[in-house]
């Protein structure tokens, strides 16, 4: 029910404040991509690493992998 709430919630909120100028204003990217990253910094996070030291190192990552 809670996860419905929410979804609802936000699709209103998207459909609501989307403009011609900005429609996509409320997008949510949800991405498998995007939750994997999530998830590797939430697991980070139960290991005892800082949120620093493990947004660093996506940071990190994310240069290097551009570079190549």
């Amino acid at each position: 029910i809670n996860h419905a709430i929410t979804a609802s919630v936000l699709r209103n909120a998207y459909i609501s404040n989307a403009s011609k100028k900005d429609p996509e204003v409320y997008k949510v990217n949800l991405s498998s991509e995007r939750v994997r990253m999530a998830l590797s910094i939430l697991e980070g996070i139960q290991q005892g690493q800082s949120m620093g030291a493990l947004l660093g190192y996506q940071f990190e990552k994310t240069i290097l992998f551009r570079k190549q």
